[in-house]
């Protein structure tokens, strides 16, 4: 089994075991969680940069830049550099990656915005 660590923040780690046939566990994982802490894992990866990481490493661990490019008509280095530790992706194309990677996968999931305390 082969472990990839992405960073959250500087004090937290991410951890994602992907299989001997390229398949991560993580959907098991999260759907196990009580509510307290899905919501924070739901924080964590709502940050944009963590996002990318998190989103580069589900599509080598899955179905793959080459078959994704396909399915959306776009080359896959433009995909790559999208995610890429300089990439800046516009939302409609970030979007359109996550609907594709949903419908492949079919699964859902909500975003909504919640009201930050002030401390």
């Amino acid at each position: 089994m082969v472990t990839h660590i992405s960073p959250i923040d500087a004090v937290n780690e991410f951890v994602f075991y992907v299989t001997e046939a390229g398949k991560t566990p993580f959907g098991n994982w999260f759907n196990g969680l009580d509510t307290t802490v899905a919501l924070k894992v739901r924080t964590a990866l709502a940050r944009i940069e963590t996002g990318k990481v998190l989103l580069r490493d589900y599509v080598n661990a899955t179905v793959g830049f080459e078959a994704l490019a396909q399915d959306m008509n776009k080359d896959p280095k433009s995909l790559m550099r999208m995610l890429s530790a300089k990439g800046n992706p516009r939302a409609d194309n970030l979007l359109a990656m996550v609907s594709r990677l949903k419908q492949r996968e079919g699964v859902t999931f909500s975003v909504s915005r919640i009201k930050m305390l002030q401390s």
